[in-house]
C-alpha cells in the first residue's frame, strides 16, 4: 500500500453523516465485543494472521451494536436503545 491508496481509503470512510458498511466482511451482528476484541488481541499477540480479520469483525459489530441502538432512539425506544450489549453479555 502506499501513501496515495491510504489516502483514498481514509477519504472514503471520512463520514459523521452516516455509517459506512464494508463490504469485506458485512455482518458483524449484534453480539458482546469484549469477548470479539479479546479474541483478536490475543491473535495478535500470538502473531497470528487472523488477527486483522479479527479486528475487522470486531469494528464491524461495534458498527452493527451502534446502528441498533441508533435505530431504537430513533424509534423512541430509548431504554432499549441504552441496553443494547454492548461489552458483556449481562
Amino acid at each position: 500500500m502506499n501513501d496515495r491508496e491510504l489516502e483514498r481509503i481514509l477519504k472514503k470512510f471520512n463520514s459523521d453523516q452516516k455509517f459506512i458498511i464494508s463490504d469485506a466482511y458485512l455482518d458483524g451482528g449484534v453480539d458482546p465485543l469484549f469477548q470479539r476484541l479479546e479474541r483478536a488481541a490475543r491473535d495478535q499477540m500470538s502473531h497470528d494472521p487472523a488477527s486483522l480479520s479479527r479486528y475487522a469483525i470486531w469494528a464491524n459489530t461495534v458498527r452493527d451494536n451502534i446502528c441498533s441502538a441508533e435505530n431504537k432512539m430513533r424509534n423512541g425506544n430509548h431504554q432499549l436503545a441504552c441496553r443494547v450489549t454492548l461489552w458483556t453479555s449481562g
